[in-house]
């Protein structure tokens, strides 16, 4: 009990007012930022927390620390954006979300042979530095490497089985560049998956009408079928979200930036 003693004390001064509050260790270093728009409440759930799980982090964020400073902001979207800013920023150790905005992916595409009428060659590629990626045109930026890479992978595992691969990773790796080649893709493609993958549609149709003409696609139904619906869930949780991005925040540049792309969020849940 006396390790969070410090924390009993300091807890008298603070407001129930929306805000920032910064968890410091005994040399000085920040350990953690959490905003609330009550502070007071908050910080008196960190002197209530239990020994169970769900309060664990809590526990040892206040047994941790020995300093807590706070900042009174006008609403509530002032402190996320501000919290999203010093965790970027700042990078303390107990936090983990919004802190490695570094590390959110892109998926680009680039068409070649493009003066032949009814097919092109397509290239894919799914990266972190798009800069290295020149002639690629990109979208997101999307929060989770593994949901994108698991609908990227399905993507090109059904673009398999109605084009013709010239070029995949030999090897696949986790947090690693994956780029993909076919040839005979049809044409109107590039504009559907260029719509598809900005949020400005979300029809996949055209692609489950071209499965269901394939006779690879059919014999393996199943996976056929578990690879649709990745691409499905993907929409839901990472495309959708970036089509509210887009339209909440119109005057911010496309694709969205990594380091932009959380407080982007922010606005376009809260406003």
């Amino acid at each position: 009990m006396a390790k969070i003693d410090w924390l009993r004390k300091a807890s008298r001064a603070i407001p129930g007012e929306p805000g920032v509050y910064t968890f410091f260790c005994e040399n000085g270093n920040l350990v953690y930022v959490g905003q609330s728009k009550n502070l007071r409440r908050r910080i008196l759930q960190y002197l209530n927390a239990k020994r169970v799980k769900k309060h664990l982090k809590m526990r040892l964020i206040s047994r941790t620390s020995a300093r807590l400073k706070f900042i009174v902001c006008a609403s509530q979207l002032e402190a996320q954006l501000l919290e999203n800013d010093l965790i970027q920023r700042l990078k303390p150790r107990f936090n983990i979300a919004g802190a490695f905005s570094h590390r959110y992916p892109f998926i680009g595409l680039m068409a070649q042979n493009i003066n032949q009428q009814e097919f092109v060659d397509v290239s894919f590629v799914i990266t972190r530095e798009p800069e290295k990626y020149p002639g690629f045109q990109f979208h997101g930026v999307y929060r989770s490497w593994s949901l994108t890479v698991k609908a990227f992978e399905s993507f090109m595992n059904l673009f398999s089985m109605i084009a013709i691969v010239k070029n995949k990773p030999k090897l696949e790796q986790a947090y690693r560049d994956q780029r993909w080649k076919f040839s005979r893709v049809s044409a109107d493609y590039v504009e559907i998956l260029n719509r598809l993958l900005s949020g400005e549609d979300s029809d996949i149709s055209r692609l489950v009408l071209d499965l269901a003409d394939s006779a690879q696609a059919r014999k393996k139904m199943r996976q056929t079928q578990g690879h649709l619906n990745w691409i499905k869930y993907f929409m839901k949780h990472e495309i959708s979200v970036l089509k509210k991005m887009r339209k909440v925040c119109s005057e911010v540049g496309y694709p969205i930036s990594q380091v932009a792309r959380d407080q982007l969020r922010l606005r376009s849940v809260l406003e």
